[in-house]
């Protein structure tokens, strides 16, 4: 409990004391007289100390307290560090450091917070104290009044007076504790504008930091993207010199697909002749082997459908009268059953209503032999009563077994109507069996229209074949005769164009030859005039002779040459006039190969023309697979049919299955119902001789 209310007049001294080993206690002490405190300074600890402290009886007018206030203020937080070591660690952080300083007076602010909550509790407990000293005056003034009952009283006072005066100095010391913190606190606010100027440098700093980063960034991102320009350039310039190299290699690779051509159509005929022959042969056996296993299969087909159909109709037949029996059994067995648990339901409540009868008579004859029987009875009384604990515990026992008859008796109906709702069950199943039977004789019925419908299409099949057979004989020979004939003139074609190539290749390796000594006379010419000429002109023949190489090594890799071309003899004149010659020259050549490349255009036209005579052949030799494949087609259909037939009558067996399956449980039911009456009827006869003995 708080120590009391300061009265008028009064006020709290603190007093901090250095012992012998070296600790600082905070003193608190109550003084009548009110002392002018100076301002707050580094010499406060000096000076509360030298502050006079009165006597610890100066609050001799306080009542005495209770024995459980003194442990509640000794538990009181003491002084968490002297103030002389707090007031030299505000000194020590006056100077802003960095983020301890800010923690420090973090702290300091949690424990002047902190004291502030301990001084509002004391003041409280003050409160508390002084109604509790009220009361143990009135309680002292009592004990005065009694014999021997003053010295008791005293003994009070003086011990209360102790545990009061040690309070007062507790909240003496606090209080003051408090004063220092708040001096600390201020003296911590410099400190944490100095610091809070020194973290606004820091942050300048890392501005200018970061602006630096992101330059020296941007500096590095320009160079990477000078470097990826200059590697796209250098990769531009190896695709045009690739480019460059694969036009000049174009002009080579067109006479070796020329040649490659001609030798596929030659490949192509000859294969293409041997693939229909064997075609034509393969198609005729096959046919044939297919019609003869056709009519084996139909054959077959109908005369094992008859027999089967015949026989299951029959097992079905058979099957349907035996179920509508058994349907007609269970369902008489059913109304029996339920007739007798219904009689023995009755007979059950009417035995049950009998014995609550009997007992609550057997009752009020008990309570009024209780009332009768004098004071000298009670042992009779008491076994009475015994004897009425053990019929209550029969009575108990027997409402526990009527509750599990009546449980079993409702799991016997539930069982019985499962068994109903199987028989159910069993009646539809057995009506879509009927269903489907009619349905699958309706879709077998259909399969032999279909049938009769499979052998019409098959005679026209016949028809097809033949006809195809004789239009894919006379295209086969058509096309072999086209073919020959292309041949011939592609060989005739090519030949013509080999020895007209030979006689061109001839001439332009004459004309290069020319070319080249013509270009060495020039350099010469060109080499006599440099000593004279001016350096523009000097240049002007130094491109000119760059392009006649250029236009010579385009003219030889070209291997272009012109079936009307001659020689072109130079006079040997200016630079100009050379120059003028070979882009003549170049023109010419120029023209030549594009001649040369509609011929090759013309030979591959001619090329895919005989490909799609030959396609139209193979086309002519593909109806009659058609015409197989539906045959085939048709075939499969007559398999799928006769498997969805006997796929029906599978289904059939399995519901015959589940039929013989519910007949087994419906045994089973029977059986398990039968046990549970004979069970049920053996406990009510116990219950009824139990009841009886009672």
């Amino acid at each position: 409990m708080p120590p009391r209310a300061l009265q008028p007049g009064e006020t709290i001294k603190e007093e901090v004391i250095i012992g012998e080993d070296g600790k600082k206690k905070v003193v608190r002490k109550i003084v009548k007289k009110v002392v002018k405190k100076s301002a707050p300074s580094a010499s406060a600890p000096s000076a509360a100390s030298s502050d006079p402290a009165p006597p610890s009886a100066s609050s001799s007018s306080s009542a005495p307290a209770p024995a459980s206030s003194r442990a509640s203020v000794e538990s009181l937080p003491a002084a968490s560090a002297p103030a002389p070591q707090r007031e030299a660690a505000g000194n020590s952080s006056a100077e802003p450091s960095s983020s301890p300083s800010s923690k420090h007076l973090k702290e300091l602010q949690d424990e002047l917070d902190s004291q502030r909550n301990v001084a509002g509790a004391l003041a409280k407990k003050n409160e508390v104290l002084a109604k509790r000293a009220h009361e143990l005056e009135q309680r002292v003034k009592e004990l005065s009044s009694e014999p021997g009952g003053a010295a008791e009283a005293e003994a009070m006072r003086a011990e209360f007076q102790e545990r009061l005066a040690a309070a007062e100095r507790k909240v003496y010391a606090l209080t003051k504790e408090r004063d220092v913190l708040k001096r600390e606190a201020d003296r911590q606010g410099t400190a944490s504008d100095a610091l809070k100027e020194k973290e606004v440098l820091v942050e300048q700093v890392m501005a200018e930091g970061a602006k630096l980063s992101k330059t020296v960034s941007d500096l590095e991102a320009e160079k990477r993207r000078l470097k990826s320009a200059l590697a796209t350039a250098e990769a531009d310039k190896e695709s045009l010199e690739s480019r460059l190299a694969a036009e000049t290699a174009k002009c080579a690779a067109l006479a070796e697909d020329k040649k490659r051509t001609e030798a596929e159509l030659t490949k192509s005929s000859e294969r293409t002749e041997a693939e229909l022959g064997s075609q034509r042969a393969r198609f005729e056996s096959e046919l044939a082997r297919k019609e003869e296993e056709l009519n084996r299969l139909r054959a077959s087909s109908d005369e094992a459908q008859e027999a089967e159909k015949q026989t299951r109709f029959a097992e079905m037949l058979a099957r349907e009268r035996s179920m509508q029996e058994v349907v007609r059994e269970l369902k008489e067995a059913g109304a029996r059953r339920d007739s007798a648990a219904a009689l023995r339901e009755d007979a059950l409540r009417r035995d049950l209503a009998e014995a609550e009868e009997r007992c609550r008579m057997a009752e009020e004859r008990h309570s009024q032999l209780a009332e009768r029987l004098p004071e000298a009875t009670r042992p009779l009384l008491r076994q009475i009563e015994a004897m009425q604990a053990e019929s209550a515990s029969r009575a108990e026992a027997w409402k526990v077994a009527e509750e599990t008859m009546s449980r079993k008796l409702a799991d016997a109906e539930a069982s019985r109507a499962l068994a109903e709702e199987r028989m159910d069950i069993a009646t539809a199943k057995l009506t879509e069996a009927k269903t489907h039977e009619a349905s699958l004789a309706a879709r077998l019925e259909e399969s032999r229209r279909e049938g009769a419908a499979v052998r019409h299409a098959l005679e026209e099949a016949r028809d097809e074949a033949a006809e195809a057979r004789a239009k894919a004989t006379a295209a086969s020979e058509e096309a072999a005769r086209d073919v020959e004939a292309a041949t011939s003139r592609a060989n005739q074609y090519t030949s013509a164009k080999e020895a007209m190539i030979e006689r061109e290749a001839a001439t332009l390796r004459s004309e290069v030859e020319m070319l080249r000594s013509q270009i060495e006379r020039l350099k010469e010419e060109q080499s006599q005039q440099a000593a004279s000429a001016a350096a523009t002109l000097s240049a002007q023949n130094a491109a000119s002779v760059a392009a006649a190489r250029e236009a010579a090594a385009a003219t030889v890799n070209g291997n272009s040459p012109s079936a009307g071309s001659t020689p072109r003899v130079w006079s040997g004149g200016g630079a100009k006039g050379s120059q003028e010659s070979l882009e003549a020259q170049l023109r010419e050549k120029d023209g030549e190969m594009a001649e040369y490349r509609r011929q090759v255009q013309a030979l591959e036209k001619t090329r895919d023309s005989l490909a799609e005579e030959l396609l139209a052949s193979v086309s002519a030799g593909e109806n009659a697979g058609k015409l197989e494949l539906e045959a085939s087609h048709l075939r499969r259909e007559l398999a799928m049919i006769q498997s969805k037939f006997y796929s029906a009558l599978e289904l059939m067996g399995e519901r015959d299955e589940q039929v013989d399956e519910l007949k087994a449980d419906l045994e089973e039911a029977r059986t398990s119902y039968r046990e549970q009456v004979d069970r049920l009827t053996t406990e009510l006869a116990t219950a009824k001789s139990m009841a009886a003995a009672s």
